[in-house]
This record gives structure tokens, C-alpha cells and sequence, in this order.
């Protein structure tokens, strides 16, 4: 058999939105499926907690056209999608989930040659959404809870 053409390649590609590893139920709940990739990168889905996250790739065709690949993975118990570091992590050191479009652009920044991961503009913005801490007497941090 002959190695398929592109266009072949590509109509056989498989949406993977929302397609989570058995069990995901336990850690993340209930799913709102309700993100759509509308371009490149990795987007927190705020609709779930920011417990999920997407990765999203356009590929072009043969004919010129594109097809966005869509594929979701979910973070580890007790953890969530950081959008400023994209990654899991604990809620504490990530950017609130509910302020994470607002980092979305940080993707514009992948695969571009000698562009900062961070500048000090982005983190500046990410310390200014986060909760105020405060140091306690043993060393740990607290969160300080605005009343």
C-alpha cells in the first residue's frame, strides 16, 4: 500500500476534544463541554475549573485549507491548569482560573525564535491578579482573605 497524501491525512484526523483517560470523571466531575479552539496553543478551560486544559493546532491541507486539531487533557488531583506557566499546579500558585483568558496571548509567544517565555510586564500582571499572601510567624504563607 502507498503512503497516504496529505488531504487523505488530514480528513482522517480525529477531533480529541473532551476524549479523557478513564477515571478523569473522579478527578475533574461533572465536564462542560463548551470550549472551542479558535487558535494555536494550550487554553485552560475556565468552564471546568481551569481542571482541564486544551491544546489546539492548526494543520493546512494539501488544497490550502486548515483544520484545527483539538485534543484535552486534564490536570492531577488537587491541581490545575496555570495558563501563565501552562501547567498543572496547585491552585495557591497559579493565576486565579477566572483570570486566565487574560493570559491567552502568552501563546502567540510558541515557537517564535528569541521571544521571552515571561516578561517582567506579564508577570507584574499575573502578581496583580493573584491573592494578597502574607507571611505567618512560622515561615508560611497565608492568603489573605479581603472582608
Amino acid at each position: 500500500m502507498r503512503g497516504c497524501d496529505a488531504v487523505r491525512c488530514c480528513a482522517q484526523v480525529k477531533r480529541l476534544a473532551y476524549e479523557l483517560a478513564d477515571g478523569a470523571d473522579l478527578v475533574v466531575g461533572p465536564l462542560v463541554k463548551a470550549f472551542r479552539c479558535r487558535r494555536n496553543g494550550y487554553f485552560a478551560d475556565v468552564r471546568n475549573r481551569c481542571k482541564v486544559y486544551h491544546v489546539c493546532h492548526a494543520v493546512r491541507r494539501a488544497g490550502g485549507s486548515s483544520v484545527m486539531q483539538h485534543f484535552s487533557f486534564f490536570c492531577g488531583n488537587r491541581t490545575v491548569f496555570d495558563q501563565l506557566s501552562m501547567t498543572c499546579t496547585y491552585p495557591d500558585d497559579a493565576v486565579p482560573c477566572r483570570s486566565a483568558p487574560a493570559f491567552f496571548y502568552l501563546n502567540e509567544r510558541i515557537g517564535v525564535e528569541n521571544a521571552l517565555f515571561h516578561t517582567d510586564t506579564d508577570v507584574a500582571l499575573a502578581d496583580a491578579r493573584r491573592p494578597k499572601r502574607r507571611r505567618t510567624g512560622d515561615g508560611r504563607t497565608a492568603t489573605r482573605i479581603s472582608g
